[in-house]
């Protein structure tokens, strides 16, 4: 699916600063008070007037609701963020290339779909109100690919997920097969080590468990991941 994260974010600045869209826009679609039907509002008249396209396989309910979805999920706060991390975090990390270098689009996507499963299941992440798994996934999917394309100097976020990955190394037999059990019990005392040292720092609620189970998760999509794109290691 086209990526349609540049065309959404418009979207999300006009309502969370308030705007009104111009009269004359209003007189495609007409736009309602609340930040939901401004939202919609935008988007259909974005469409209508040449501004933003709709994304192919998307009807144009399909792209309005999309873009109320990214609206609450910017405004979910911790959602949002902890999506931000791993799409940086996967960019850096697992491009969407095989090891030769070619395109591999679809291996990226299904890290990040599995990734923010796994957040979701283990009670990292929560849907905002009246947001689907699949859209959080889509969003994530948008904003990873919007840091793809990113070729200046940055950091290195995909440092955890090197990090997960080097267990799975160490407990990776000859013929290629990783040994699960060994790997959930060395990432549970490295998290473990981690909480302990304030490296990682989880709310009231939330035990060591679950962020094991969501890296181990990780580590799931990783695999999988390399696989698909025939890579050793990230």
């Amino acid at each position: 699916m086209k990526r349609v994260l540049g065309q959404v974010i418009p979207v999300v600045i006009l309502v969370l600063c308030g705007g009104a869209l111009p009269a004359h826009a209003q007189s495609f679609y007409h736009c309602g008070s609340s930040q939901s039907l401004a939202a919609k509002c935008y988007v259909n008249n974005a469409v209508q007037s040449g501004t933003l396209s709709i994304p192919s396989g998307m009807s144009m309910q399909q792209f309005q609701a999309y873009g109320v979805a990214v609206l609450r999920i910017l405004q979910s706060g911790h959602t949002y963020f902890m999506v931000l991390g791993a799409g940086a975090a996967i960019s850096d990390a697992m491009p969407p290339t095989n090891v030769d270098g070619s395109a591999n689009q679809a291996a990226q996507d299904a890290a990040v779909n599995a990734i923010v499963d796994s957040a979701l299941t283990n009670g990292l992440i929560t849907l905002p109100n009246n947001v689907s798994e699949g859209q959080v996934q889509q969003f994530a999917r948008d904003t990873t690919g919007k840091m793809n394309s990113n070729d200046g100097p940055s950091f290195s976020p995909g440092g955890v997920l090197r990090m997960i990955d080097s267990y799975m190394i160490t407990y990776t037999d000859s013929s290629g097969n990783v040994n699960w059990t060994s790997v959930g019990s060395a990432l549970n005392t490295a998290v473990t080590n981690m909480i302990g040292s304030g490296m990682i720092k989880i709310p009231s609620g939330m035990s060591a468990g679950q962020v094991t189970q969501f890296a181990v998760g990780v580590a799931q999509a990783i695999e999988t991941y390399k696989t698909a794109t025939n890579k050793k290691t990230l």
